[in-house]
């Protein structure tokens, strides 16, 4: 349409979160947590055991679920007091990962002309490789989601975002 503004559409409407909010600081070693995401566009669901509560001031914790892209900002549910009573303690972070720079041969370089008795004169380019760790998930804890959002809540509600909707007990 050129020539004439797009009218603004209405912010997302987030699902009510139909479990209540737990305490991170309150998991200890060996809790079992689910954890859900949307890894290549799939919803998945994973699950996991916390291997390092309260890592940090914040609350942060590692659990050892399997995390692929898409799992990050998965949140993370907690059993509490036995099925069916979960609740929600976290959101998924990242998983550690190394990359490692290497050089190669440029792109036009037939592995076929390889004489391994010769070094390679040839021009050189950099490559990446990235290892990533599976099994280890590092998640932010509700309590520093709940700060954020307290610390952001008039912004937030500047965009039409109305955080009693998604919390209930906000």
């Amino acid at each position: 349409m050129v020539g004439k503004e797009l009218p603004l559409s209405a912010p997302p409407i987030l699902p009510v979160f139909k479990y209540p909010t737990g305490k991170a600081s309150e998991l200890e070693w060996g809790n079992f947590v689910y954890v859900i995401g949307y890894p290549r566009g799939e919803k998945m669901l994973s699950y996991g055991i916390v291997s390092n509560p309260g890592r940090d001031r914040y609350n942060s914790f590692v659990i050892n679920t399997v995390f692929n892209r898409g799992f990050s900002g998965g949140l993370i549910i907690a059993i509490r007091d036995g099925i069916p009573n979960f609740e929600l303690v976290g959101m998924a972070k990242a998983v550690p990962a190394e990359t490692k720079l290497f050089l190669k041969p440029n792109e036009k370089y037939k592995l076929s002309e390889t004489n391994i008795n010769f070094p390679y004169s040839g021009e050189i380019m950099v490559d990446t490789h990235e290892n990533i760790f599976y099994g280890i998930t590092y998640a932010v804890s509700i309590e520093s989601i709940r700060r954020f959002l307290e610390q952001n809540k008039l912004r937030l509600a500047q965009f039409g975002y109305k955080l009693e909707l998604f919390f209930g007990n906000y």
